[in-house]
């Protein structure tokens, strides 16, 4: 989640809960959220373990995650676990091929 950048771009009617690994960014998300009236619950956890139930979550959103996780595999192992059948996963990601020609286009597109 971390700073709680995305947290004006979600509807209101929804029941959001966001986590962190980090207590600082969590500091950050939770005043954020409380300028903007944005009803979040704040965990601090790891995606690469996480503490929910299994098929818990209708929708996950992950954005410029993954680039951090030292297991992402894990990461999305996790994500598959607690989301329901026929859940979403939406994420935005930023990462780089290790492929030669994909890493020059990647890096020569990236302003």
């Amino acid at each position: 989640m971390g700073t709680g950048a995305n947290f004006p771009y979600y509807p209101g009617n929804l029941a959001v809960t966001a986590i962190d690994f980090s207590r600082g960014i969590l500091g950050q998300a939770q005043r954020r959220a409380a300028q903007l009236g944005f009803p979040v619950e704040l965990v601090e956890m790891d995606v690469q373990s996480l503490a929910f139930p299994d098929s818990f979550f209708d929708t996950v959103v992950a954005t410029c995650v993954f680039c951090t996780v030292p297991d992402p595999r894990r990461g999305l192992g996790e994500i598959r676990r607690v989301l329901k059948r026929g859940g979403r996963l939406l994420m935005a990601e930023h990462v780089l091929s290790k492929r030669s020609g994909l890493r020059f286009l990647c890096a020569f597109l990236t302003p």
